[in-house]
Protein backbone atom coordinates (compact mmCIF):
# COMPACT_ATOMS: atom_id res chain seq x y z
CA UNK A 1 0.00 0.00 0.00
CA UNK A 2 1.14 3.46 -0.26
CA UNK A 3 1.27 5.66 3.09
CA UNK A 4 -0.11 9.45 2.45
CA UNK A 5 -0.10 12.33 4.54
CA UNK A 6 -1.75 14.23 5.20
CA UNK A 7 -2.45 17.54 7.81
CA UNK A 8 -0.72 17.00 10.84
CA UNK A 9 0.33 13.54 9.82
CA UNK A 10 3.63 11.84 10.35
CA UNK A 11 5.31 8.46 9.52
CA UNK A 12 8.10 6.84 10.98
CA UNK A 13 9.31 3.40 9.49
CA UNK A 14 11.56 1.42 11.61
CA UNK A 15 13.95 -1.49 11.57
CA UNK A 16 14.14 -4.36 11.31
CA UNK A 17 11.41 -5.32 9.47
CA UNK A 18 9.80 -2.07 8.65
CA UNK A 19 8.77 -1.83 4.96
CA UNK A 20 5.97 -0.09 2.73
CA UNK A 21 5.84 -2.29 -1.01
CA UNK A 22 4.07 0.07 -2.92
CA UNK A 23 5.27 2.47 -5.43
CA UNK A 24 4.85 5.46 -4.60
CA UNK A 25 5.44 4.58 -1.08
CA UNK A 26 4.75 7.93 -0.03
CA UNK A 27 2.58 11.15 -0.70
CA UNK A 28 2.57 14.16 1.28
CA UNK A 29 -0.64 16.21 1.16
CA UNK A 30 -0.01 18.42 4.02
CA UNK A 31 -1.15 22.31 3.84
CA UNK A 32 0.25 25.81 4.32
CA UNK A 33 -1.95 26.14 7.54
CA UNK A 34 -1.54 22.62 9.26
CA UNK A 35 1.45 20.84 7.08
CA UNK A 36 2.32 17.48 7.46
CA UNK A 37 5.17 17.26 9.77
CA UNK A 38 7.50 14.29 9.19
CA UNK A 39 8.68 11.38 7.20
CA UNK A 40 11.74 9.18 9.06
CA UNK A 41 12.63 5.80 7.22
CA UNK A 42 14.92 3.20 9.18
CA UNK A 43 13.65 0.40 7.16
CA UNK A 44 12.93 -0.25 3.45
CA UNK A 45 10.53 1.69 1.14
CA UNK A 46 9.69 0.05 -1.99
CA UNK A 47 9.14 3.49 -3.37
CA UNK A 48 9.68 7.40 -4.04
CA UNK A 49 8.44 9.39 -1.67
CA UNK A 50 6.98 12.56 -3.74
CA UNK A 51 5.49 15.64 -1.26
CA UNK A 52 3.18 17.79 -2.91
CA UNK A 53 2.11 19.97 -0.47
CA UNK A 54 4.08 21.10 2.68
CA UNK A 55 5.76 19.36 5.67
CA UNK A 56 7.14 21.40 9.13
CA UNK A 57 9.43 18.91 9.17
CA UNK A 58 11.39 16.41 6.86
CA UNK A 59 12.30 13.43 4.96
CA UNK A 60 15.53 11.57 6.92
CA UNK A 61 16.93 8.76 5.82
CA UNK A 62 18.51 7.08 8.85
CA UNK A 63 21.80 4.78 8.57
CA UNK A 64 20.58 1.19 7.50
CA UNK A 65 17.76 2.70 5.51
CA UNK A 66 16.57 1.79 2.21
CA UNK A 67 14.59 4.46 -0.37
CA UNK A 68 14.34 2.34 -3.71
CA UNK A 69 13.34 5.83 -5.70
CA UNK A 70 13.39 8.75 -5.59
CA UNK A 71 12.44 11.39 -2.85
CA UNK A 72 10.76 14.21 -4.91
CA UNK A 73 10.21 17.34 -3.73
CA UNK A 74 7.29 18.84 -6.17
CA UNK A 75 6.63 22.43 -7.45
CA UNK A 76 4.71 24.56 -4.83
CA UNK A 77 5.76 22.26 -2.24
CA UNK A 78 7.68 23.43 0.94
CA UNK A 79 9.92 21.34 3.49
CA UNK A 80 10.54 24.10 6.40
CA UNK A 81 11.98 21.33 8.67
CA UNK A 82 15.71 21.49 10.17
CA UNK A 83 16.28 18.96 8.96
CA UNK A 84 15.73 19.77 5.42
CA UNK A 85 16.04 16.36 2.87
CA UNK A 86 18.68 13.90 4.83
CA UNK A 87 20.36 11.25 3.59
CA UNK A 88 22.55 8.49 5.83
CA UNK A 89 21.53 5.22 4.54
CA UNK A 90 20.74 4.15 0.41
CA UNK A 91 18.64 5.81 -1.80
CA UNK A 92 18.66 4.07 -4.48
CA UNK A 93 17.10 7.00 -7.10
CA UNK A 94 17.34 10.77 -6.81
CA UNK A 95 16.70 13.73 -4.77
CA UNK A 96 14.90 16.31 -6.67
CA UNK A 97 13.89 19.86 -5.48
CA UNK A 98 11.42 21.94 -7.95
CA UNK A 99 9.50 23.10 -4.96
CA UNK A 100 11.14 25.24 -1.66
CA UNK A 101 13.47 24.04 1.28
CA UNK A 102 13.32 27.09 3.16
CA UNK A 103 15.80 25.36 6.48
CA UNK A 104 18.14 22.76 6.43
CA UNK A 105 19.10 22.04 2.89
CA UNK A 106 20.15 18.62 1.64
CA UNK A 107 22.44 16.67 3.29
CA UNK A 108 23.97 13.47 2.51
CA UNK A 109 26.14 11.07 4.23
CA UNK A 110 25.32 7.54 2.83
CA UNK A 111 24.89 6.38 -0.58
CA UNK A 112 23.04 8.29 -3.42
CA UNK A 113 22.92 5.94 -6.63
CA UNK A 114 21.71 8.76 -8.55
CA UNK A 115 22.03 12.85 -8.42
CA UNK A 116 20.99 15.67 -6.87
CA UNK A 117 18.74 17.88 -9.12
CA UNK A 118 17.11 21.24 -8.00
CA UNK A 119 15.23 23.87 -10.01
CA UNK A 120 13.43 25.15 -7.31
CA UNK A 121 14.02 27.36 -3.77
CA UNK A 122 17.14 26.17 -1.12
CA UNK A 123 17.16 29.02 1.57
CA UNK A 124 18.85 29.34 4.75
CA UNK A 125 21.11 26.37 4.00
CA UNK A 126 23.30 24.78 0.96
CA UNK A 127 23.60 21.34 -0.28
CA UNK A 128 26.54 19.38 2.28
CA UNK A 129 27.95 16.41 1.17
CA UNK A 130 30.07 13.71 3.06
CA UNK A 131 28.76 10.29 1.55
CA UNK A 132 29.00 9.25 -2.05
CA UNK A 133 26.86 10.41 -4.92
CA UNK A 134 27.34 8.73 -7.94
CA UNK A 135 25.16 11.23 -10.60
CA UNK A 136 25.78 14.59 -10.78
CA UNK A 137 24.60 17.58 -8.65
CA UNK A 138 22.69 19.74 -11.24
CA UNK A 139 21.32 23.50 -9.87
CA UNK A 140 18.92 25.18 -12.14
CA UNK A 141 17.68 28.61 -12.55
CA UNK A 142 14.44 30.42 -13.71
CA UNK A 143 11.27 31.83 -11.99
CA UNK A 144 10.92 30.76 -8.51
CA UNK A 145 14.67 29.07 -8.35
CA UNK A 146 16.85 29.94 -5.74
CA UNK A 147 20.14 28.70 -4.03
CA UNK A 148 20.83 30.87 -1.20
CA UNK A 149 23.73 28.47 0.33
CA UNK A 150 26.96 27.07 -0.19
CA UNK A 151 27.61 23.22 -2.30
CA UNK A 152 30.26 21.38 0.35
CA UNK A 153 31.79 18.30 -0.64
CA UNK A 154 33.86 16.15 1.47
CA UNK A 155 33.53 12.99 -0.04
CA UNK A 156 32.69 11.39 -3.62
CA UNK A 157 30.33 12.70 -6.33
CA UNK A 158 30.67 10.59 -9.63
CA UNK A 159 28.81 12.93 -12.10
CA UNK A 160 29.84 16.46 -11.35
CA UNK A 161 28.21 19.78 -10.33
CA UNK A 162 27.06 22.15 -12.57
CA UNK A 163 25.45 25.70 -12.14
CA UNK A 164 23.22 26.90 -14.27
CA UNK A 165 21.43 29.66 -12.03
CA UNK A 166 22.68 31.13 -8.89
CA UNK A 167 24.93 29.98 -6.22
CA UNK A 168 24.12 32.60 -3.33
CA UNK A 169 27.62 31.09 -1.28
CA UNK A 170 30.64 29.15 -2.74
CA UNK A 171 31.56 25.40 -4.01
CA UNK A 172 33.91 23.90 -1.71
CA UNK A 173 35.64 20.93 -2.32
CA UNK A 174 37.88 18.42 0.24
CA UNK A 175 37.09 15.37 -1.41
CA UNK A 176 36.88 14.23 -5.09
CA UNK A 177 34.71 14.97 -7.89
CA UNK A 178 34.47 13.26 -11.10
CA UNK A 179 33.06 15.05 -13.90
CA UNK A 180 34.47 18.56 -13.13
CA UNK A 181 32.44 21.40 -12.04
CA UNK A 182 30.81 23.57 -14.55
CA UNK A 183 29.40 26.99 -14.51
CA UNK A 184 27.68 29.18 -16.89
CA UNK A 185 27.43 25.79 -19.74
CA UNK A 186 24.49 26.21 -22.03
CA UNK A 187 22.95 28.87 -19.09
CA UNK A 188 24.68 31.51 -17.85
CA UNK A 189 25.60 31.18 -14.06
CA UNK A 190 26.86 32.68 -11.05
CA UNK A 191 28.76 30.98 -8.00
CA UNK A 192 28.75 34.19 -5.12
CA UNK A 193 31.77 33.41 -3.19
CA UNK A 194 34.04 31.42 -4.85
CA UNK A 195 35.25 27.77 -5.67
CA UNK A 196 37.77 26.38 -3.13
CA UNK A 197 39.25 23.05 -3.50
CA UNK A 198 41.78 20.96 -1.26
CA UNK A 199 40.81 18.32 -2.70
CA UNK A 200 40.83 16.52 -6.11
CA UNK A 201 38.58 17.59 -9.32
CA UNK A 202 38.66 15.20 -12.08
CA UNK A 203 37.44 17.13 -15.01
CA UNK A 204 38.30 20.75 -14.91
CA UNK A 205 36.16 23.72 -14.01
CA UNK A 206 34.62 25.56 -17.14
CA UNK A 207 33.44 28.56 -16.72
CA UNK A 208 31.73 29.32 -20.38
CA UNK A 209 30.66 26.91 -23.25
CA UNK A 210 33.44 28.75 -25.61
CA UNK A 211 30.37 29.61 -27.61
CA UNK A 212 27.68 31.89 -26.77
CA UNK A 213 27.30 31.38 -22.91
CA UNK A 214 29.68 32.75 -19.61
CA UNK A 215 29.41 32.35 -16.45
CA UNK A 216 30.50 34.62 -13.43
CA UNK A 217 32.23 33.59 -10.33
CA UNK A 218 33.10 36.08 -7.61
CA UNK A 219 35.94 35.94 -5.02
CA UNK A 220 37.70 33.85 -7.98
CA UNK A 221 38.68 30.25 -7.96
CA UNK A 222 41.05 28.90 -4.89
CA UNK A 223 43.48 25.47 -5.99
CA UNK A 224 44.99 24.15 -3.10
CA UNK A 225 44.50 20.44 -4.17
CA UNK A 226 44.25 18.57 -7.51
CA UNK A 227 42.58 19.75 -10.79
CA UNK A 228 42.61 17.52 -13.44
CA UNK A 229 41.47 18.88 -16.58
CA UNK A 230 42.25 22.37 -16.44
CA UNK A 231 40.79 25.75 -16.17
CA UNK A 232 37.89 27.15 -19.15
CA UNK A 233 37.39 30.38 -18.45
CA UNK A 234 37.45 31.18 -22.76
CA UNK A 235 37.61 28.69 -25.59
CA UNK A 236 40.46 29.61 -28.27
CA UNK A 237 38.64 31.41 -31.41
CA UNK A 238 35.78 32.69 -29.62
CA UNK A 239 34.49 36.05 -28.38
CA UNK A 240 33.11 34.97 -25.30
CA UNK A 241 34.84 34.40 -21.99
CA UNK A 242 33.21 33.80 -18.63
CA UNK A 243 34.57 36.40 -15.49
CA UNK A 244 36.33 35.36 -12.65
CA UNK A 245 36.41 38.40 -10.31
CA UNK A 246 38.85 37.90 -7.90
CA UNK A 247 41.33 35.72 -10.25
CA UNK A 248 42.56 31.62 -9.94
CA UNK A 249 45.22 31.11 -7.30
CA UNK A 250 46.94 28.03 -7.34
CA UNK A 251 49.50 26.45 -4.38
CA UNK A 252 48.79 22.94 -5.50
CA UNK A 253 48.26 20.92 -8.67
CA UNK A 254 46.68 21.97 -11.90
CA UNK A 255 46.99 19.65 -14.76
CA UNK A 256 45.71 20.68 -17.79
CA UNK A 257 45.29 23.88 -19.93
CA UNK A 258 43.93 27.07 -17.96
CA UNK A 259 42.24 29.53 -20.57
CA UNK A 260 42.75 32.88 -18.70
CA UNK A 261 40.56 34.84 -21.64
CA UNK A 262 40.53 38.10 -19.50
CA UNK A 263 41.05 36.62 -16.26
CA UNK A 264 44.08 36.01 -13.62
CA UNK A 265 46.31 33.84 -12.85
CA UNK A 266 48.47 33.71 -9.32
CA UNK A 267 51.14 30.96 -8.87
CA UNK A 268 51.34 31.02 -5.51
CA UNK A 269 53.60 29.05 -2.64
CA UNK A 270 56.63 27.35 -2.91
CA UNK A 271 54.78 23.74 -4.41
CA UNK A 272 52.41 24.54 -6.87
CA UNK A 273 52.55 23.36 -10.69
CA UNK A 274 50.96 23.90 -13.80
CA UNK A 275 51.23 21.29 -15.86
CA UNK A 276 49.87 22.37 -19.32
CA UNK A 277 49.60 25.37 -21.36
CA UNK A 278 48.94 28.92 -19.66
CA UNK A 279 46.47 31.05 -22.82
CA UNK A 280 44.56 34.00 -22.53
CA UNK A 281 44.52 37.09 -25.16
CA UNK A 282 43.99 39.40 -22.03
CA UNK A 283 44.88 37.61 -19.27
CA UNK A 284 47.49 38.21 -16.48
CA UNK A 285 50.00 35.32 -14.93
CA UNK A 286 51.97 36.73 -11.67
CA UNK A 287 54.55 34.28 -10.46
CA UNK A 288 54.53 35.33 -6.36
CA UNK A 289 55.84 32.14 -5.30
CA UNK A 290 57.96 29.24 -7.08
CA UNK A 291 56.37 28.17 -10.58
CA UNK A 292 58.89 25.74 -12.54
CA UNK A 293 58.07 25.35 -17.07
CA UNK A 294 58.40 21.93 -17.69
CA UNK A 295 58.51 21.19 -21.50
CA UNK A 296 55.62 21.80 -24.09
CA UNK A 297 53.56 24.28 -21.57
CA UNK A 298 52.85 27.06 -23.65
CA UNK A 299 52.65 30.71 -21.83
CA UNK A 300 50.77 33.26 -24.40
CA UNK A 301 48.91 35.42 -22.42
CA UNK A 302 48.86 39.78 -22.40
CA UNK A 303 51.03 40.45 -18.78
CA UNK A 304 53.14 38.11 -17.71
CA UNK A 305 54.87 39.73 -13.58
CA UNK A 306 57.46 37.91 -12.05
CA UNK A 307 57.11 39.47 -8.36
CA UNK A 308 60.39 40.09 -6.16
CA UNK A 309 60.01 37.25 -4.29
CA UNK A 310 58.69 34.97 -6.90
CA UNK A 311 60.96 32.24 -8.69
CA UNK A 312 60.82 31.05 -12.12
CA UNK A 313 62.74 27.80 -13.20
CA UNK A 314 63.22 27.00 -16.83
CA UNK A 315 63.46 23.21 -16.66
CA UNK A 316 63.57 22.96 -20.57
CA UNK A 317 63.91 25.23 -23.25
CA UNK A 318 60.80 27.33 -23.59
CA UNK A 319 59.17 30.26 -24.25
CA UNK A 320 56.90 32.75 -22.54
CA UNK A 321 54.99 35.13 -24.93
CA UNK A 322 52.99 38.03 -23.28
CA UNK A 323 52.01 42.15 -24.55
CA UNK A 324 53.90 42.95 -21.12
CA UNK A 325 56.78 41.29 -18.88
CA UNK A 326 58.18 42.29 -15.70
CA UNK A 327 60.85 40.21 -14.20
CA UNK A 328 61.62 41.58 -10.50
CA UNK A 329 62.42 38.13 -9.15
CA UNK A 330 64.75 35.14 -9.97
CA UNK A 331 65.26 33.59 -12.94
CA UNK A 332 66.55 30.00 -12.92
CA UNK A 333 67.74 28.73 -16.24
CA UNK A 334 69.20 25.15 -16.20
CA UNK A 335 72.79 24.38 -18.27
CA UNK A 336 71.92 23.91 -21.90
CA UNK A 337 68.16 25.64 -21.28
CA UNK A 338 66.70 28.70 -23.52
CA UNK A 339 64.63 30.49 -21.61
CA UNK A 340 62.57 33.18 -24.24
CA UNK A 341 60.41 36.08 -23.72
CA UNK A 342 58.77 37.33 -26.76
CA UNK A 343 56.63 40.49 -26.12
Amino acid sequence: FTCYLYSGASLNVTSPGGMITAAPAVVVYGNSSTPALFVTNSGTLNGNISISGTMSGGVTNNAGGVISGDIDNKYNSVISGASGITNNGLITGNILNSGSISNGGITNGGTITGGIVSSGSISNAGITNDGTITGAISLYGGKGSSFSGSLTNTGQIGGGISNFGTIGGSISNSGTITGGISNGVTVGGTISNGIVNSGTINGGITNTDGIAISGTINNGIVNRGTINGGITNGAAGSNTSGTINGGITNTGAINGTINLAGSTLNLNGTSGSVNGQILGGKGTVNVNGTYTRSAGNEINVANFNLDSAGVLNFAASESVTAGNTQLAGTLGVGSGVTATFNG
